[in-house]
This record gives structure tokens, sequence and C-alpha cells, in this order.
């Protein structure tokens, strides 16, 4: 998505023209576990974009873009989670804990400095995955009653013992949420799309989950 935007502006010979293109480039727009959703991303600096960057030299205008839509379409940082070191051997357990939900799971773990292991035996402490799945409902329609906008709902439901069966942190779930735009005529592209968004909603969750237990085990170990 950000390749289009930078082309967007190197082939648009002004800013207005540089907005009405972007307005055509599909956006995923984050919302809350309740329903309610953000603004669609960049609508109010879209439409100011040609008063705004009236003056600048062209080259300075797609990292000012740039920055919005970083911050409006869901891209952010990753978190700085950090598993103890007393509970760095981490086994993945529970019904849920297979396939790619394992693998995003396990590079989680990895990013926050713990390591996975085989045996139950061996590990500080167990990630226990119950659940985890992927809704897609309808968001809008056009007037010849086709989807032109879906919502993807991943929820992940989890809890954290020692290697004792003693629970760290009770069973909660986490959800994530997203909206996607659905070219009809393209159905090629938008399965794409949505294959690429559910992943990407996959590693979310697991990398918020982690957090939670990064945090539930920190306040273990410094508890007296």
């Amino acid at each position: 998505m950000l390749k289009k935007v930078v082309q967007t502006f190197f082939n648009a010979p002004n800013p207005a023209q540089v907005r009405v293109r972007l307005r055509q480039i599909e956006c995923v727009r984050p919302r809350f576990a309740g329903g309610a959703s953000l603004p669609r991303p960049g609508r109010l600096f879209f439409n100011s974009l040609p008063g705004m960057t009236r003056g600048l030299p062209r080259m300075l205008v797609p990292g000012l873009v740039l920055a919005v839509l970083a911050a409006g379409c869901g891209f952010h940082l990753r978190g700085a989670a950090v598993v103890p070191a007393a509970f760095a051997r981490v086994h993945v357990a529970g019904p849920a804990a297979t396939g790619a939900t394992a693998r995003a799971l396990a590079a989680a773990l990895a990013e926050a400095g713990a390591r996975t292991v085989a045996a139950r035996g061996e590990a500080d402490a167990v990630l226990e995955v119950m659940a985890a799945a992927t809704r897609r409902r309808v968001a809008s329609v056009d007037s010849r009653g086709r989807a032109t906008e879906y919502e993807l709902r991943h929820t992940l439901t989890f809890r954290v013992t020692d290697g004792e069966g003693r629970e760290l942190l009770p069973e909660q779930t986490v959800v994530r949420v997203r909206d996607f735009l659905f070219n009809p005529d393209n159905v090629l592209g938008a399965a794409d799309e949505e294959a690429l968004l559910r992943r990407r909603l996959l590693e979310e969750s697991a990398r918020l989950a982690v957090g939670r237990m990064a945090r539930a085990l920190a306040a273990v170990e410094a508890a007296p």
C-alpha cells in the first residue's frame, strides 16, 4: 500500500489529483473491539491536502502523507514486551495452539526474548491457547447489494500457568478488528488482501497476548 502512495505522488501532477487518487487506495481501518470505528484514515487530511502542501517542495510531500497513513492505517511500531529471564522457556499448549497460531506465538515469544520448548516439563511457563478464530462479516454494500467493505474480527483466548500448572495469568481474550474495502470487480485481488490482513491480525493478537503474559510474569517475579 505504501508503494501505491509513493507512486501516486510522483505520477500525479498536482496535490488535488493526489487527493483524488489516494481515495482510490484501499486502506485498512482500525476498529475498537466493541465495534465502534475510527474515521476513515486521513479523510480530513486528504480534503485539506492542496492547501497544506502549497509552497512545499514536491519531494517533501510524500513523507508528510506517509506519516499520516502510518498513523491512520494501523501501522505501528512493535511493542517492547520482554519476558523475564526466570520464565524464558515457554511451552505453548492447548487445543488451538496449532498451525499458524502456534507459529505466530513462537515468533512473538522470540521477539520478547523467550524461546519455546517442546515438553511441558522443560518449561518455566506454559501459554495455553483455548481458542483462536477469525470471522468475517459484511460492513457495507453498494446500490446493487454487493459487499464493498468487510469487517474481520480475530479472537485469541489464552491463559498462563507455571510448569507445575499453577495459574499465573487467568483466562482472557485478545480481540483485534479491522475493516477492509472490497472491490467486487477484482475478487482475486481482494482475496489476496484479505489473506494478508488475516495474517496481520493473527500476528498482532500473538504480540498482544505475549505482551500481557510478559507483564504478568514480571509482576510474579517482582512479588515478595
